[in-house]
């Protein structure tokens, strides 16, 4: 009998203890988001270069097509950038896009028959296109650097073309895509500069399984009413109905009764983060988030891949609606470039200096060494769906400085692999090397790394091409280092850094920001 009864008991207090449970419904709202960089809207003008990619494999375009869509580009762009006017060649911003797939598909989504330039002949026209965009200032300076890929993208019918435009030219119509594609990829900047209210979502949260519990209750009531607000009368009339419920989720914030007292907090405090930044109140928002962060669950999805939690993606969201002051944009020189010259950044890497070549032409050179700017790698499935292994690395492309017999300049191109050192006139140190492995993936890949500290201990350098998202430190007399990116920095350079054991207890586990040139500070000054 007493066992019968410890039981029953048990299982009681295990009822309790699972009780309440927190559910959350996504809901979905427009708010206005900020400007980033408003001062940009006192520019006027823009002009405008397109080009087609030099990876004609992942283009779907024979090599005679990209030949007819180069043709095509030689008659002037006419795109849409924000309230700005397009000019020739002189404009205060610089826009250069590469168009690296092009292909017609059916408005449907299903491909025509060809993947060539001439377009179907049926109505509501659509393209398959996949670019990327720059934008720099008059001065060169970089402002804008993205990918974009539109796998539908509707073309406007020829009414809305304007003049200009020979309508039975078949030609014509791949510019009016192209200008579309370019259009398009310059949106997200245009919100940037000037600000734009998008459709954003998040969640709000309920409680279940509190039958017995009629204050807790009353959450689900009311969160299924707002819901209805929210969706059909918009945020004013969501927030106008959701005052009179907010003393009672701040009692519930601070919950202390029966079951799991976090599952009720969790519930008032998503509720409450969500209202006070939709009414424009961020510092009420943050303490909220504060509050809620530290007793937050992970939500699993994609098969339990990946783990999520409701407070960091409201932390997400403040940032985003938040206004917070514009980062400086420093001008990369004082002198106005043309549009030519903006091309020829675009193209290469300038470094006036030294390199030393081994090989087939070995030997010292000076001047202005030329490194071409690999393009970006186009993210399609279809571009990854091969199968076939990278067997080869690929290497950058060097323009180095010779001249011919007379005199003459005359660059001579070597490849990545062949050089054994680069030095800026500057005093700046240079090391190209290759990460990867040839066969797995993407294989190897060459890249450049410029010096962003030295000294008698370590050097860490950066990479600057082709992206700059890989760091390599060096000790003294060590020639290989270790390599580490943004994800992976911080346990593969205190490993490498492990006879200072400072470094270890400094940033291992703490909130102390992991900078790398700090931590090689560090290593320096370590006795």
């Amino acid at each position: 009998m007493n066992k019968f009864f410890v039981a029953c008991l048990a299982l009681c207090s295990m009822g309790t203890l699972k009780a309440q449970k927190v559910n959350y419904d996504d809901v979905s709202f427009t708010v206005p988001v900020p400007a980033v960089y408003p001062s940009l809207q006192q520019s006027i003008s823009f002009d405008v270069r397109a080009t087609v990619t030099e990876r004609i494999k992942d283009s779907f375009l024979a090599s005679d097509e990209v030949e007819k869509m180069r043709a095509v580009f030689q008659s002037p762009m006419q795109v849409r950038f924000g309230k700005f006017s397009q000019v020739d060649s002189t404009g205060d911003f610089h826009v250069v896009s590469v168009i690296q797939r092009f292909k017609w598909v059916k408005a449907a989504g299903l491909p025509s028959s060809s993947m060539m330039m001439t377009p179907p002949k049926a109505s509501g026209l659509t393209a398959d296109v996949a670019l990327y965009t720059r934008v720099y200032d008059k001065f060169g300076t970089l402002l804008y650097d993205r990918s974009a890929s539109f796998p539908q993208l509707s073309i406007p019918a020829e009414s809305e073309w304007g003049s200009g435009y020979d309508r039975k030219d078949p030609k014509t119509r791949t510019r009016i895509a192209t200008q579309e594609a370019i259009s398009a990829s310059l949106r997200p900047f245009v919100y940037e500069i000037y600000g734009h209210t998008p459709e954003l979502t998040s969640k709000l949260a309920y409680l279940e399984d509190v039958k017995k519990k009629s204050e807790l209750k009353n959450v689900e009531e009311q969160v299924s009413q707002l819901k209805t607000v929210l969706r059909k009368e918009g945020v004013a009339n969501f927030l106008a109905a959701s005052e009179p419920y907010l003393p009672f989720w701040e009692k519930l914030a601070n919950y202390q009764g029966e079951g799991d007292v976090d599952e009720v907090k969790r519930a008032a405090l998503q509720n409450l983060s969500l209202v006070s930044l939709l009414k424009g109140d961020f510092e009420k928002a943050e303490t909220y988030i504060a509050a809620y962060k530290p007793i937050d669950k992970n939500v699993k999805s994609m098969f339990g891949l990946v783990n999520t939690r409701n407070s960091d993606d409201l932390e997400l969201l403040l940032k985003i609606v938040r206004a917070r002051p514009e980062n400086e944009i420093k001008p990369v020189s004082d002198k106005v470039l043309t549009m030519s010259e903006i091309q020829t950044i675009n193209t290469y890497l300038s470094i006036p200096g030294t390199i030393v070549l081994e090989g087939k032409n070995a030997g010292t050179y000076e001047g202005v060494i030329r490194i071409k700017r690999p393009e970006p790698k186009l993210n399609s499935e279809e571009s990854k769906g091969s199968g076939m292994m990278v067997l080869g690395a690929e290497d950058l492309l060097i323009q180095v400085p010779t001249a011919d017999q007379p005199g003459n300049a005359k660059p001579l191109v070597v490849r990545s692999s062949v050089v054994k050192s680069l030095k800026g006139s500057d005093g700046t140190d240079y090391q190209i090397r290759k990460f990867g492995t040839v066969g797995f993936a993407d294989g190897a890949i060459w890249y450049l790394l410029r010096a962003e500290y030295q000294s008698p201990k370590v050097t860490v350098f950066r990479s600057v091409l082709p992206s700059a998202n890989e760091f390599v430190v060096l000790k003294w007399g060590d020639s290989k280092g270790v390599k580490s990116s943004f994800f992976n920095a911080k346990r593969s350079v205190l490993d490498y850094l492990k006879d200072c054991s400072v470094l270890e207890g400094k940033y291992k586990g703490s909130t102390t920001p992991f900078d790398i040139k700090q931590v090689a500070l560090d290593y320096t000054n370590c006795q």
